[in-house]
Formats: structure tokens, sequence, C-alpha cells
């Protein structure tokens, strides 16, 4: 009886917490001619191509940062599509990680002064709310 509970339990828990399946393919005559073992993906794992192809579209957006090492200013320059589907902020941060500005991302050509600032190595973050993230370092003589 006891054996029998334990295969049981081990049966009931296989079925349950199983990420695989098996196919059997049979021909005319019920010979079976094919096993197929099929890996069942998790829910977090299906959404995975739509991450991808955010990524791709992330990473093709091109942006040219001018001039570093500076002495004042820094030019930010970004593509025109990517101001027409994002809402953006720029943050400039210390190397510790205390933000020292904030402010709007709207054109495609943005400067950020850090004539205010001694030298040292900054950090310039754009964010939107469609969750596109990019930083650069960036230092100041």
């Amino acid at each position: 009886m006891k054996n029998l509970l334990i295969l049981s339990f081990l049966f009931l828990s296989n079925l349950l917490f199983s990420q695989n399946r098996i196919n059997y393919y049979h021909d005319a005559a019920g010979n079976r001619i094919l096993r197929k073992q099929i890996v069942l993906r998790k829910t977090t794992e299906e959404k995975k191509p739509e991450l991808d192809s955010l990524k791709e579209i992330i990473n093709s957006i091109q942006f040219s940062i001018f001039p570093n090492p500076t002495t004042g200013t820094v030019n930010i320059v970004s593509d025109e599509n990517f101001l027409q589907k994002n809402h953006t902020t720029l943050y400039l941060y210390d190397i510790n990680g205390k933000m020292l500005k904030e402010q709007e991302y709207s054109e495609t050509k943005q400067n950020v002064e850090l004539i205010d600032f001694p030298a040292g190595k900054y950090i310039i973050e754009l964010r939107s709310q469609e969750g596109f993230h990019r930083s650069w370092n960036v230092l100041k003589e």
C-alpha cells in the first residue's frame, strides 16, 4: 500500500510540474513511427519575441554625443523618429549616483550644460515612459 501511494504521488507530481510532453505518431497499421518530445514554455518565455523586437528597435536608435571629454556643454543628437514615438526625460548624475539635473528631451539636438559643475565623470541618462533606457559616461575636464 505504501509503495502504491508513493508511485501515485510521483505520477501526479510529474503531471502537475512537468515542462515536457511526449507525442507519439503512428502509421495506418498502428505501429509507432515517431516519438517527439515537446518542451512547454512558461508564460514569461512566450512573451520573449515581443521583448526581442523591442530591444532591436531600441538598439537601432542612433545617438551622437559630443564632445566627450568636454569643457562645458555636451550635445546629444538623436533620430527624429525617436522623438515622435517616445516621451523622454534626460537625467544628469554625478559618479556617486546623485541626480544633478533633470530636463525634458524634446528636440533632436539637446544641449546639457556642465559649466556649473566641477571637473570629473558624469552619467547622462535618457528614460522614456515607453521603456527606453540608455546611459553614457561623460568626462568634464
